[in-house]
């Protein structure tokens, strides 16, 4: 993108510190994702915990009527993640939301 939509040299734009921070570092520290839990829909926003420690937040999310349970997305930070271990809604609740999108 940074050859057809992206000027570092324009002058100031909207997303601009955006931009030159992720040249400078070459990658995101967060990513919004797909995620699936089972039972009622959480209270939102909600915090989402992987192994004790805060692994990100659950932004929008809606409940499935056939089978019960919940989709939405979740902002999560990248830096330890495992995307293949379950979520929980709190720091000692039960581990059962699963990532459906992967970090590329």
């Amino acid at each position: 993108m940074e050859d057809s939509a992206i000027s570092y040299t324009k002058g100031c734009y909207l997303g601009q510190e955006i931009m030159a921070r992720l040249k400078s570092r070459g990658n995101v520290r967060r990513r919004l994702l797909a995620v699936a839990g089972p039972g009622p829909l959480p209270p939102l926003p909600a915090k989402l915990w992987q192994d004790g420690r805060i692994a990100g937040e659950l932004r929008s999310a809606f409940a499935i009527e056939a089978g019960g349970g919940f989709r939405g997305l979740a902002m999560l930070t990248l830096g330890g993640l495992r995307r293949e271990e379950p979520l929980a809604v709190a720091a000692d609740g039960r581990a059962e939301i699963r990532i459906l999108s992967a970090p590329a």
